[in-house]
Formats: structure tokens, sequence, C-alpha cells
């Protein structure tokens, strides 16, 4: 692509999931604090935030610090009800159910997928990637219910949630880091993060439109990710040697950013 070659770059660093993970404190911490948690043979915790706060970044690095030979990792993501929350719990252990089961045969099957890798001495972690859209009660209590099937079968089942809500009723739960803003010396320090990790020895953006980027985007990672790469597309065009201030002040009115926050699911 011709905008990555005027920038030196080897790809696009802020296309989601283009760089997995960037270490900065807040999220350094979530994270150590999930793996921690899992690792200690605490049950449940969780990670919340407003909106594109990196929440499902945060998970799924922690989960990768806890891949080993003994432990099963099962993810869903964005489950919009009970049902499809256990349904996709099953299918990480291999086992596809139908879409019109019953909750109740729902658990059933997990249960049973449960005591078979408990059998084998494998624990066991299952992380629900963004629970935003189970709003009924009935699909907060699967949680409560899923973790008593864990206990039930008689090994080691932690519960990982990341969303935007809060679930009160889990206030016993250990672990429940809750992510804030980037500051501005952070937003600085992940975007050129970023930029290194896709091939760029040298800086893009200039000191003032940093402070722009970070104030535009309110400190939110998601919103820094997709103005970033604007800017890099424009400037490219542009045939700039760098990304002024005023070239984000204007994709951010461009894109409504000022008047009505840039929102994706996490």
């Amino acid at each position: 692509m011709t905008w990555l070659r005027h920038w030196d770059l080897r790809f696009d660093p802020f296309r989601p999931g283009a760089v997995p993970f960037v270490s900065i404190p807040g999220h350094e911490e979530a994270v150590a604090r999930l793996v921690h948690q899992v690792e200690q043979g605490d049950r449940t915790g969780e990670v919340r935030g407003v909106a594109e706060l990196g929440k499902s970044v945060i998970l799924h690095e922690a989960l990768r610090r806890l891949k080993r030979p003994g432990r099963r990792l099962c993810v869903v993501r964005r489950p919009f009800d009970e049902g499809a929350m256990i349904r996709g719990l099953c299918l990480g252990f291999g086992k596809r159910l139908d879409v019109g089961i019953s909750v109740a045969e729902g658990m059933g099957h997990l249960l049973d997928c449960f005591r078979l890798d408990q059998a084998q001495n494998k624990e066991i972690v299952l992380a629900i990637d963004g629970d935003d859209l189970m709003a009924w009660e009935s699909d907060r209590r699967v949680v409560d219910r899923i973790e008593a099937l864990g206990h039930q079968g008689g090994g080691a089942v932690a519960v990982l949630l990341s969303g935007r809500s809060e679930m009160n009723d889990h206030a016993r739960w250990a672990v429940r880091p809750r992510l804030e803003r980037l500051t501005r010396r952070v937003t600085e320090t992940y975007v050129l993060a970023k930029l290194h990790a896709a091939g760029r020895s040298s800086p893009v953006f200039t000191d003032r439109a940093i402070l722009r980027l970070h104030a535009v985007a309110e400190g939110l990672p998601g919103v820094i990710d997709r103005l970033s790469s604007l800017a890099l597309k424009a400037g490219a065009l542009d045939q700039r040697p760098s990304i002024p201030s005023e070239l984000v002040s204007g994709i951010a009115q461009e894109t409504d950013r000022m008047a009505d926050p840039i929102a994706a699911p996490n």
C-alpha cells in the first residue's frame, strides 16, 4: 500500500488486532491482576470501563499469558443472551449445540464438558468478552450458574468477563480492575509503541499533533487508533513529512468526533 511505504511501515499499526497489546501502565496492571487471579485459584474476575478503553485487548492478552498445556481457554465474544453464552462456551470444548436447545439442557452439556476435562486434571478458563448485550437479569444470573457448575464439577474453573456495565451483585468477586482513560503522556507512549511495532523508527506525529489527538480522542485507545490510522492515510496522500495538529483536528471534525464520539463494540 502506497501510504504505508510513505511512512516506512510494514502494516497499519492502528488496525484492530495488528498490534495485539501495548504495555502501558493501566493495561499492564489489569492484565497482571487477571493472570494472578487465575494462577492463584480465584474463580471469578472482570474488567470494566466505558467503550473504547481496550477491555477486549486486556482480556485477550491475559488469556495469551495464561495459555499453557493442561489448561483449556474458552472465549465467547459478545453473547446476546444466556443461551448464546452457553453455546459459545460449549463450542470451546468442541461441542456444538443447536440454537434451539434449552438453557437447562445447555447447562447439562457444559457440566459434562467440565467433568471430562477435570477427569484429565485440566484447568478451565472461561472468558466472556463483552457482556453488554446481556441486558436481562436472567442473563446476568447465568454467570453465577456457570461458576457454580465449575465448582460442582470438582475442578479448577475460572470465569473472566469484560464489559461496560457494572455487575453489582458480583461485588464479592476477587478481581475487578477498572480502566481509566489514557493521559497525554501515555497516549504518546501508546502511539509510538504501535508505530515502532510496524517498523517506523522515527516519530510521525508532531508534539502538538499528539496533544490534539489525545484531546479529541478523550484518552480512549480505540478512538486514538482510528484517528491515527486516518491521519496517516491523509498525510501520505498530501505527501506530508509528518502529521501536524491541524490535520488531526480536520479528521476529527470530518468524522464528527468533536460532537459525537466515535463508538464501536469492544
